[in-house]
């Protein structure tokens, strides 16, 4: 076990190089439902479940131009997407099932949302996706869940 949640916590290290690395000055804040960028929420989520579904299938591609920063897609390639379901996410947690939305946070130009992954084994990580304001990936990453954002 020690050694699936050391591979996890490098999967969100490695992810979270990407989004910077909370260089970005300031805390977190939490953004109440009338603050939350609807749009930017449909595009967290789209991207959350259909990486976790294609995965389910087996399916590891590249990130599509556009999508995510240029970081955000070098780090997430196919070779890392396979390696990461395959030995830390499928045996750790099953299948992906289903994403439930939590929360928002806004840190400088992002906005972090905030997802309880609905697995088969019963297991409920958080997914986390980044979204810098060029509307794209910054950040990636399923580590266990904990109620205040880390």
């Amino acid at each position: 076990m020690k050694i699936l949640t050391t591979s996890i916590l490098s999967f969100a290290l490695i992810i979270l190089s990407c989004t910077g690395g909370g260089t970005e000055s300031g805390t977190p804040v939490k953004l109440n439902e009338q603050q939350v960028d609807t749009r930017q929420m449909s595009m967290a989520t789209d991207f959350a479940a259909g990486m976790m579904s294609a995965w389910n299938d087996g399916n590891f591609e590249p990130l599509e131009p556009g999508v995510a920063t240029k970081e955000m897609t070098e780090a997430l390639s196919p070779e890392f997407q396979k390696h990461t379901y395959e030995n830390d996410i499928e045996p750790m947690y099953g299948k992906f099932l289903q994403l439930v939305y939590m929360e928002t946070y806004k840190l400088g130009n992002s906005n972090i949302y905030r997802f309880q992954g609905e697995f088969q084994r019963g297991s409920t990580p958080e997914i986390r996706v980044v979204i810098d304001d060029k509307d794209r990936i910054s950040g990636f990453w399923i580590k266990p869940w904990v109620k205040e954002l880390r």
